[in-house]
């Protein structure tokens, strides 16, 4: 499976919109979204670590929806983890 800047666009967009969702259960679908895809890129030809990487990132912005107290530093992890996803992906 090739993985294309659109498809990285489309997942950001998901993980900004879980983010900055109002509760966590209104996040709940974009996080179910976001599952499907590492799902399928776990079960292609992406290094695991990489879908690893995906996966902390949708857990950070999972925690972070809602109202929660530690919102910007979960945030800050999930982007973290996006961007050393989006580092190592660019490299292979």
């Amino acid at each position: 499976m090739h993985f294309t800047q659109e498809e990285a666009g489309s997942i950001r967009e998901l993980l900004d919109r879980v983010i900055y969702s109002r509760t966590k259960k209104e996040a709940k679908p974009l996080v179910d979204q976001l599952n499907f895809k590492a799902a399928r890129l776990a079960g292609g030809d992406i290094d695991p670590y990489l879908v690893g990487k995906l996966r902390e990132a949708i857990n950070h912005a999972y925690e972070a929806a809602g109202r929660v107290s530690h919102k910007e530093d979960q945030r800050m992890f999930c982007d973290q983890s996006w961007h050393v996803f989006m580092r190592v992906l660019d490299e292979n």
